[in-house]
């Protein structure tokens, strides 16, 4: 019997580029992350003018993701229309598809390459994910703890692709590719990715999770779980 999951977010992803860190022996040519460190995800915060960035970043951002940067303003309003009505939250989560696909027809170009992106998180894991990631006065919740907190099931008609450790810290993800530890995965648990550079078994994502957030591999602090990613179709 398959496990339950529960929805944490959506966001617009490009494939990750050909950074020079990874050891591609196992690894496919192109990867989907769910971690900004390694794709092009979005629209995040950059997208909305209250919050400080360069200029020249927010507009080549914008052009990774497909969005006109002439189409910048009419997208920060409609932004901050989601995040004040709770469909979008901080730094890039978006709360169902529909609001996913309103973005996509309404402000991305260029859609060349671009997945709606799902992450997912196993259903016995959300308690611990919430216990680490409680609200605090006067910082806004992160957006993909308060869409783990509806405990919403997946959307059917997604393309599951498989696992990936990510570590959870201000709203956003590392992934064990950050640190290039596939290798390391692969010779102490003898765990193979698939064809998407991603983990088929759930149980083995979580164990590989698990080791990557042990004080003696020493990846980023942050909360590591197994989190499934699933492609929606854009429209």
């Amino acid at each position: 019997m398959a496990s339950a999951h529960v929805v944490g977010g959506y966001v617009l992803a490009r494939p990750v580029a050909d950074h020079g860190w990874l050891t591609r022996d196992r690894l496919p040519a192109e990867l989907l992350s769910a971690s900004s460190c390694m794709a092009t995800l979005g629209p995040e915060e950059w997208a909305l003018s209250w919050v400080r960035w360069d200029d020249s970043d927010r507009l080549a951002r914008a052009r990774a993701l497909g969005i006109d940067p002439g189409l910048l303003p009419q997208l920060e309003q409609w932004l901050q229309e989601r995040l004040d009505d709770g469909t979008w939250g901080f730094p890039m989560w978006f709360r169902d598809l529909d609001t996913a696909r309103e973005c996509v027809a309404r402000f991305v170009t260029d859609r060349t390459g671009l997945t709606l992106l799902g992450v997912e998180l196993p259903q016995d894991q959300v308690a611990s994910v919430l216990a680490a990631h409680p609200d605090v006065d006067g910082i806004a919740t992160d957006g993909i703890v308060l869409h783990l907190r509806d405990h919403r099931s997946p959307v059917a008609g997604g393309e599951v692709l498989g696992y990936e450790p990510l570590g959870l810290n201000h709203g956003s993800f590392h992934s064990w590719l950050c640190h290039d530890l596939e290798p390391l995965v692969h010779d102490r648990l003898g765990i193979d990715v698939d064809a998407h550079g991603l983990i088929t078994s759930m149980d083995d994502a979580a164990r590989a999770a698990a080791l990557i957030g042990s004080d003696e591999v020493g990846a980023e602090p942050a909360v590591w779980r197994a989190w499934r990613l699933v492609r929606h179709p854009l429209s």
